[in-house]
């Protein structure tokens, strides 16, 4: 091979190397690697069915739309809305005065949007 030949193969090897090695990670998956979380989201009122850990930020548009049904928040205040983009009905939520987390379950009777959330962001 042609020293050219050489150096371009090497220059593909490392650009492949670089996007393997380097993917950005979005803040739930970094939340789940690190081992640490403020608010977690539940498909089931009784804590179970885990949709999401975030660390913070918000979501604007749910991949789950409409199936929250419990909601573990360890840091902070968060508003849930019914619809996306940060819009229509909301509550906002937050970890307990003495900073132990709090646990809201959204079932039916409760004043809470149970199955209706849409987006949520950290607000404090």
């Amino acid at each position: 091979m042609k020293s050219n030949q050489h150096e371009q193969l090497l220059t593909e090897l490392i650009t492949e190397f670089e996007t393997f090695a380097f993917t950005e990670l979005d803040n739930e998956t970094s939340a789940t690697i690190q081992g640490g979380w403020n608010m977690q989201v539940f498909d089931n009122d009784d804590f179970t069915g885990l949709l999401g850990s975030f660390n913070y930020g918000g979501k604007r548009q749910l991949i789950h739309n409409d199936q929250i049904s419990s909601i573990i928040i360890r840091s902070g205040q968060w508003r849930f809305y019914k619809d996306r983009d940060f819009k229509g009905a909301a509550y906002t939520l937050g970890s307990l005065a003495n900073g132990q987390p709090a646990y809201y379950k959204l079932g039916p009777g409760t004043q809470y949007l149970n199955n209706q959330i849409s987006s949520f962001q950290q607000v404090g």
